[in-house]
């Protein structure tokens, strides 16, 4: 399965799976090679917290007690540049539903979930609508490397202008 952008991987189960875990492989956000273990759930959905750009692999380790489905959740992130940037602008398209983009200052896209936030752009639920912010001076700095989270559906796309 490969995605537009880095996806969070939830695995649903009919039984309980609490008991067991399920490892998810593919490539992250940057291209380069991921994994994640994540435990079941019991009767109920469990969600990574990894972003995953291609999903190749998903196996039960233990056996499933039930039914499991396994998808993505609407919580999307991608790369703006792996590395020290400054943030000089931000355009998005907006979308059908409100929503915030967080664009969060991480080391790398395996720690997208723990980055630390540091630019946040809310969306307005107007499908045909632009926003756009101008960040004066120095800009913001992202010591590590800078990704964007958003939700699918409220947000059509993002540009961001950065050095």
């Amino acid at each position: 399965v490969t995605n537009s952008s880095g996806r969070l991987t939830e695995i649903t189960s009919g039984g309980d799976d609490s008991g067991i875990s399920f490892t998810v492989v593919g490539t992250d956000v940057n291209g380069e090679s991921m994994s994640e273990s994540i435990t079941g759930a019991d009767s109920g959905a469990a969600t990574g917290e990894k972003y995953f750009k291609t999903v190749t692999s998903i196996t039960a380790v233990g056996d499933p007690a039930g039914t499991v489905i396994a998808g993505t959740t609407a919580d999307a992130a991608d790369v703006i540049f792996k590395g020290r940037t400054r943030v000089r602008g931000v355009t998005i398209v907006n979308d059908a539903a409100a929503g915030t983009v967080d664009i969060v200052n991480a080391s790398g896209a395996d720690s997208i979930t723990s980055g630390t936030s540091t630019f946040k752009m809310g969306t307005v639920a107007d499908a045909t609508a632009v926003s756009g912010v101008a960040i004066p001076e120095d800009g913001v700095l992202f010591k590590n490397g800078a990704y964007a989270k958003f939700a699918i559906g409220k947000c059509e796309s993002l540009t961001v202008f950065r050095d």
